[in-house]
């Protein structure tokens, strides 16, 4: 403060009267760019601030000052802007602040090299870019604006698809850059609380700014002297933050949570709320090559999106012969020898048909319900058989209940480990009357990982699945449906052969969370409700709107 108050008196008078130093200090705003004229099209880049961020025992500490470019067809994309500390010093408002070289010009091979290295990131980025474009299409088809986070998610596809086509734009000018041989120069705009202005001149480091009038005023001080007064100022600016890993963020506000984005190494891009290490924890989305993930994390993990269930949805249930036997409690019986025995009676019911409403969801799905429910069942899937031996006795006669109320139906197949996908498939085949389904069979898989591990291993699972699937397919003329729980595609589906992603996925998950893999159906319960039912009935809902569930069905039928 004494070096502040002797720069204050050496300089005299500020707007016509004896002023302190700090009402002397103003905002300046420096927006500066490299630019490259190609033809027509102009191509802008500047050099943007990253901070190297260290990280220990939870706390973030800054390092090292960064920098790295950035390329734009549109001169506000690539600019950078810096917010610094100035002195008022003349009468007529002149104002010096400490900064960059203004004048920069970038020639020659480092031109060159820089344009090269730029058009081949620019590549990988862009192809990137396309990819995050269909994840965004997809979830926009999967997805509604009843659905948490569905409007921050659309807001961010919206600049994303700008984004993208100026990056098309971009790798085009990159790629006539790289030949061009005009040099590219920094062009440097200013502006003193809010106001523009012009640069005088600049003196070492010391940019002397004036308001735009003929008038011209001498410094009052001596560019050293500045310089050190100024230096405090010079780079008040908040740049990214990058950790070890290479990840980089930009936090926009902390409170009791720290909120902000993170960019990844990968090209994945993150928005919501961390914890004090910078790990993805609370409500956020995450866009990467995978999945557009909207919904809760915790230290990283990505735990799932909450859902809330409404009458727009389209439900249906899947069936077998636990909805048509009723098993009491185990009564014990003396025999004619006076033996006693444990037995078991089975009491049979039907179903009504024509009754059939869905009327509880079941479980943690319950408590996500948006009014009553009181949901249609818009499609139904019948168990047919089990291994090579075991076969449904009321498939048939369902199947042909569920035809004539005109249900989409389709018969499954629960897998076992223990025979042959060929010949679990031709059994299914001889006993499904495939003819008759109006949708695609349906291959449940459920082992245990020891089981999986007695065959052979997942890829001696893998291959008798596909041989199911391939052979069903042949036959019915339709591609059948996959049906595998969560836990299944966290630990298996990532190492699966090519040909088995290509069927369509059924998901068990059972909570509040939406499995977070593209899907078909989910199953969200096994202990729904449903009118014209006796007791528990597993409850499904299709992954899209009703206009993308009536193009599926139409899609069967071609």
């Amino acid at each position: 403060m004494i070096m502040v108050t002797a720069f204050s008196a050496s300089i005299g008078v500020w707007r016509g009267h004896r002023a302190s130093p700090l009402r002397s200090i103003v905002e300046v705003e420096m927006q500066s760019v490299y630019v490259l004229p190609l033809d027509s099209d102009t191509l802008y880049f500047e050099q943007h601030p990253t901070m190297a961020i260290c990280q220990s025992h939870g706390k973030t500490s800054g390092d090292t000052l960064l920098a790295d470019w950035n390329f734009s067809c549109e001169k506000d994309s690539a600019a950078r802007t810096m917010r610094l500390k100035g002195f008022c010093i003349g009468r007529d408002a002149e104002v010096v602040v400490s900064t960059i070289d203004v004048g920069h010009i970038l020639r020659g091979q480092r031109k060159t090299a820089l344009f090269q290295q730029a058009f081949r990131q620019q590549q990988q980025a862009l192809e990137r870019m396309r990819r995050h474009d269909q994840e965004l299409a997809y979830y926009a088809r999967t997805h509604s604006a009843v659905d948490a986070g569905y409007n921050e998610v659309m807001q961010y596809a919206a600049c994303h698809h700008r984004r993208l086509a100026l990056a098309e734009r971009t790798l085009r000018l990159l790629e006539k850059a790289i030949d061009s041989k005009q040099d590219a120069a920094r062009r440097t705009s200013f502006k003193v609380n809010g106001r523009p202005v012009r640069m005088d001149y600049q003196r070492h480091s010391i940019v002397h700014l004036q308001p735009f009038s003929p008038q011209q005023l001498p410094p009052l001080a001596s560019t050293a002297f500045l310089r050190e007064v100024l230096q405090p100022w010079a780079l008040a600016v908040t740049p990214l933050m990058i950790d070890s890993a290479g990840n980089r963020y930009r936090i926009t506000a902390t409170d009791s949570l720290i909120r902000g984005e993170r960019f990844g190494t990968d090209g994945s891009y993150y928005c919501g709320c961390f914890n004090s290490k910078l790990q993805r924890s609370g409500e956020g989305f995450c866009m990467d090559d995978a999945l557009v993930k909207y919904g809760w994390w915790s230290a990283d993990r990505f735990r799932g999106e909450t859902m809330l269930y409404t009458p727009h949805r389209i439900y249906g249930i899947d069936i077998s012969r636990y909805q048509h036997e009723v098993r009491p409690s185990i009564s014990r019986v003396k025999t004619k020898k006076g033996r006693v025995v444990r037995q078991q009676r089975v009491r049979r019911v039907g179903i009504d048909w024509d009754a059939l409403r869905i009327t509880h969801l079941g479980g943690k799905a319950q408590s996500h319900v948006l009014g009553e429910v009181d949901y249609p069942v818009s499609f139904v899937f019948i168990k047919c058989t089990q291994g090579t031996s075991i076969k449904s006795a009321y498939y048939a006669a369902d199947m042909a209940a569920a035809r004539k109320r005109n249900i989409p139906v389709a018969p499954y197949h629960f897998f076992s480990t223990r025979q042959s996908g060929a010949a679990q498939a031709a059994f299914f085949i001889q006993h499904a009357r495939l003819s008759a389904a109006t949708l695609p069979p349906m291959l449940d898989v459920e082992p245990s990982e020891s089981e999986i591990q007695r065959m052979g291993g997942e890829q001696a699972l893998f291959s008798e699945m596909i041989k199911w699937l391939q052979a069903v397919e042949q036959v019915s003329g339709r591609r059948p449906i996959l049906y595998v729980s969560q836990s299944f595609v966290d630990r298996h589906m990532k190492n699966a052969p090519k040909p088995l992603l290509n069927y369509d996925v059924w998901i068990a998950r059972y909570g509040e969370y939406r499995p977070y893999v593209k899907l078909l159906f989910w199953q969200l319960s096994p202990y729904g409700r449903v009118r014209g039912i006796h007791g528990d009935v597993d409850i499904n809902v299709f992954n899209g709107s009703k206009q993308d569930f009536e193009e599926w069905l139409q899609a069967q039928k071609n």
